[in-house]
């Protein structure tokens, strides 16, 4: 607050200085779609009070990607979609009007979960020169095609019963004696979201 004087020392105007509310950033980390509907229940249990930091008289308005005000806290937890919200901070006892402000942005973001589709595979007899060796020839052409059934953004990654890497695809063809080699389907934007299967390599 500051009082300006005139050259006579009488008081002639008040001058009040408000505060700038500021709206602290806060983040949320990804996650992966956990029933492939294109949303995530998010917990936001905290960012109220991140974004207020220990300021008080101030009010917090939230609002999605189309301006549309959101509750104000969040409900907890947060069903959403991917998008960026709006996170609005506003002095309480402002006297200026529009009252003095600040924003900052949140985005949450949904990444899609890999599925996996299991496949069984023939047993086939031991063949090639030595046909008491135990390994046989496998047709693997059609083998991640089945294993992603149309996903096109996703990795598979193999590895062998002692979980060596496996070359991916695998080569074509195959040749192994009985063995199970572990299939790890994963989305290269978040690799927390994976999932994964055998593939039992059976040579009689």
């Amino acid at each position: 607050e500051m009082c300006i004087r005139d050259r006579g020392l009488n008081h002639v105007i008040t001058l009040h200085v408000e505060p700038l509310p500021v709206a602290t950033p806060v983040t949320m980390e990804r996650k992966c779609d956990d029933n492939q509907d294109g949303l995530f229940p998010f917990d936001v249990s905290t960012i109220d009070a991140t974004v207020r930091n220990g300021q008080t008289d101030i009010t917090i308005s939230y609002f999605d990607e189309q301006g549309n005000a959101l509750p104000s806290p969040l409900p907890n937890p947060f069903l959403t979609k991917s998008q960026t919200i709006t996170i609005n901070v506003e002095n309480n006892n402002s006297t200026i009007n529009p009252a003095r402000f600040d924003e900052t942005t949140l985005e949450f973001i949904v990444d899609d979960a890999p599925e996996v589709y299991p496949i069984t595979l023939e047993p086939i007899c031991d063949d090639g020169e030595d046909t008491t060796d135990g390994f046989s020839s496998f047709d693997t052409s059609t083998i991640e095609t089945n294993l992603l059934g149309g996903q096109t953004t996703m990795k598979v990654f193999y590895f062998d019963g002692e979980n060596n890497p496996l070359p991916s695809p695998l080569p074509n063809p195959f040749f192994t004696s009985t063995q199970i080699v572990t299939v790890i389907i994963q989305n290269p934007l978040n690799t927390a979201c994976s999932v994964s299967t055998n593939l039992n390599f059976v040579v009689n």
